[in-house]
């Protein structure tokens, strides 16, 4: 019995330590231009570290790395308690509003970069 115990704290405690939590926040800044070749395309701004923006698609999306200390399930990530706020025409700038996904469409793919471990997030805010 003390086995199976033992066992079942050591199993429990591998999956508490392989979490990764932490809050997020995105920070509304108005409307910024950026330059695409010769044309001036108009794009909702917020954090400019985390703010990536595919000119093709006309879609903005937040991105973010965080340390890791082992490799994870990229097909693992669970991001809860969000909050919307609604955002007029106006401020979405040049960014077609038919072309702005229903869900966030998060993604996180593991990262090696001299021998440091990280995890991106990707998503659609």
């Amino acid at each position: 019995m003390k086995k199976i115990a033992t066992f079942l704290l050591f199993f429990i405690c591998s999956f508490s330590i392989a979490q990764i939590k932490g809050d997020m926040s995105i920070k509304w800044s108005g409307i910024s231009s950026a330059n695409i070749g010769d044309q001036k395309i108009k794009i909702p701004q917020f954090n400019p570290d985390n703010l990536q923006f595919d000119p093709a698609a006309k879609r903005v999306y937040f991105v973010f790395q965080i340390p890791s200390s082992t490799e994870v399930n990229e097909n693992s990530l669970q991001i809860s308690n969000l909050v919307y706020e609604d955002m007029s025409e106006n401020e979405l700038g040049d960014l077609a509003v038919s072309e702005i996904p229903t869900s966030i469409g998060a993604t996180a793919k593991n990262l090696e970069s001299r021998n440091d471990l990280f995890v991106t997030i990707m998503l659609s805010p």
